[in-house]
């Protein structure tokens, strides 16, 4: 029989969810569990990303399909790549690996947090990401894979919780300036991390904490970096870009007024 006219789609199947629509391909067949996130497209053809989505995606944790609910286990090859307008990304708890080429080449991305779960980072998973900033890495992470974040020459701040310094290859972090970007580790885990096949080539190893009290990014703590929690405590709409990792000085995931008398106690005591 021919085949002609007929497309054979990267997808199993697509669902529309808070206004966004993702793709999806069974890990295990309809049958079984979880799915990974794929692309759009016929054959190969991933370039769809670039036109269909922009601003702010929410990978949903659980995706119901024919009546079924399905985990999401796992972002795919080439699941986002090109999304030149995408500037935020959420991937969700449950998520175990993030494929290659997943994110390549997302433009407009500014930071990136992995979820604690993800164990292997693929190859080029983030290259090109010209505007990240900051990339946050969780302790699950055993992985990361050649040129994962290449081109990524904006990158300011890594943070990685993993206590063992993760696999790496010599191109992970091509194009990243080892001698400005911090390297932000488990404090029991600096010195393996200095040492560390390719992580050493990091200057600055330095604890997780070290930002804590910092608000506004200029290295010291001040009452500016208080009135800045008090004004977001205040404030009726959160600003989205609001540091909470840093201003979250007890740890207890809220920001409230403990934590700006918090920084004032930092700043008086500071140099003490």
């Amino acid at each position: 029989m021919s085949m002609a006219g007929l497309e054979a789609f990267a997808h199993d199947f697509e669902v529309t969810n808070n206004g966004a629509t993702l793709y999806y391909n069974y890990n295990d067949g309809s049958t079984g569990s979880s799915v990974s996130v794929t692309f759009h497209g016929s054959g190969t053809t991933h370039v769809y990303n670039i036109m269909h989505y922009s601003g702010t995606i929410v990978i949903p944790s659980e995706v119901t399909y024919n009546g079924k609910t399905y985990n999401v286990t796992k972002i795919g090859k080439h699941a986002f790549s090109n999304g030149q307008h995408i500037t935020s990304i959420t991937i969700p708890d449950g998520v175990t690996s993030i494929d290659e080429e997943a994110f390549e080449a997302c433009t407009s991305l500014t930071s990136i947090t992995i979820p604690d779960g993800v164990t292997i980072i693929g190859s080029e998973a983030f290259m090109n990401c010209s505007k990240l900033k900051t990339i946050t890495i969780p302790n699950s992470v055993t992985s990361i894979g050649y040129q994962a974040f290449y081109f990524c020459e904006s990158v300011t701040k890594i943070k990685c919780m993993a206590v063992t310094p993760p696999r790496c290859d010599i191109r992970t972090f091509g194009s990243i300036d080892y001698t400005t970007c911090r390297l932000q580790v488990p404090k029991e885990s600096i010195e393996a991390y200095r040492n560390a096949e390719y992580w050493k080539k990091f200057t600055i190893v330095e604890d997780l904490s070290a930002d804590k009290g910092d608000i506004n990014g200029d290295a010291t703590i001040s009452m500016a970096d208080a009135n800045l929690v008090v004004n977001y405590y205040l404030a009726t709409n959160k600003p989205s870009d609001f540091n909470i990792d840093a201003a979250d000085i007890n740890g207890d995931g809220i920001i409230t007024m403990a934590d700006a008398n918090l920084i004032v106690n930092m700043f008086l005591n500071e140099g003490k």
